[in-house]
Protein backbone atom coordinates (compact mmCIF):
# COMPACT_ATOMS: atom_id res chain seq x y z
CA UNK A 1 0.00 0.00 0.00
CA UNK A 2 1.17 3.71 -0.81
CA UNK A 3 0.26 7.09 0.36
CA UNK A 4 1.03 10.27 -0.52
CA UNK A 5 0.39 12.96 1.36
CA UNK A 6 2.13 16.75 -0.43
CA UNK A 7 1.63 20.11 0.39
CA UNK A 8 2.40 23.54 -1.03
CA UNK A 9 3.67 24.91 2.03
CA UNK A 10 7.24 26.09 3.32
CA UNK A 11 9.85 23.24 1.81
CA UNK A 12 11.69 21.32 4.67
CA UNK A 13 15.34 22.36 4.54
CA UNK A 14 17.19 20.06 1.85
CA UNK A 15 20.04 19.82 4.96
CA UNK A 16 17.31 18.13 7.03
CA UNK A 17 15.57 15.72 4.93
CA UNK A 18 18.23 13.03 5.62
CA UNK A 19 17.61 13.51 9.32
CA UNK A 20 14.21 13.70 9.44
CA UNK A 21 13.77 10.28 10.63
CA UNK A 22 16.84 9.12 12.60
CA UNK A 23 15.49 8.18 15.94
CA UNK A 24 18.28 10.03 17.24
CA UNK A 25 17.93 13.62 16.06
CA UNK A 26 15.12 15.91 16.71
CA UNK A 27 13.55 18.35 14.12
CA UNK A 28 11.47 21.34 14.59
CA UNK A 29 7.57 19.96 13.20
CA UNK A 30 8.58 16.41 12.40
CA UNK A 31 5.91 14.08 13.01
CA UNK A 32 5.91 10.37 14.80
CA UNK A 33 8.78 8.12 13.64
CA UNK A 34 8.23 5.32 11.41
CA UNK A 35 8.89 1.91 12.90
CA UNK A 36 11.22 -0.19 11.26
CA UNK A 37 9.74 -3.54 12.71
CA UNK A 38 6.74 -2.94 9.82
CA UNK A 39 8.71 -3.63 6.48
CA UNK A 40 7.60 -0.33 5.30
CA UNK A 41 9.43 2.99 4.57
CA UNK A 42 9.05 6.89 4.64
CA UNK A 43 10.51 8.72 1.71
CA UNK A 44 10.03 12.95 1.91
CA UNK A 45 10.73 15.34 -1.25
CA UNK A 46 10.71 19.02 -0.55
CA UNK A 47 11.24 21.59 -2.95
CA UNK A 48 10.30 25.33 -2.76
CA UNK A 49 8.88 24.92 -6.64
CA UNK A 50 7.17 21.78 -6.16
CA UNK A 51 6.18 21.41 -2.14
CA UNK A 52 6.48 18.81 0.06
CA UNK A 53 5.50 15.30 -0.98
CA UNK A 54 5.60 12.63 2.30
CA UNK A 55 5.10 8.93 0.71
CA UNK A 56 4.64 5.82 2.84
CA UNK A 57 4.93 2.79 2.11
CA UNK A 58 3.77 -0.65 3.81
CA UNK A 59 3.80 -4.44 3.21
CA UNK A 60 -0.05 -6.19 1.56
CA UNK A 61 1.41 -9.10 3.20
CA UNK A 62 1.84 -9.80 7.29
CA UNK A 63 5.08 -10.43 8.58
CA UNK A 64 7.37 -13.89 8.65
CA UNK A 65 5.35 -15.06 11.97
CA UNK A 66 2.01 -14.71 10.31
CA UNK A 67 1.39 -12.18 12.65
CA UNK A 68 0.31 -8.39 10.77
CA UNK A 69 2.51 -5.64 10.97
CA UNK A 70 1.22 -2.96 13.44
Amino acid sequence: MRLDVHNLGEPIPAESLSDMFDPLKRLPRTGPRPRPSTGGSVTVASSREAGTTVTVRLPKKPSAGGQPRN
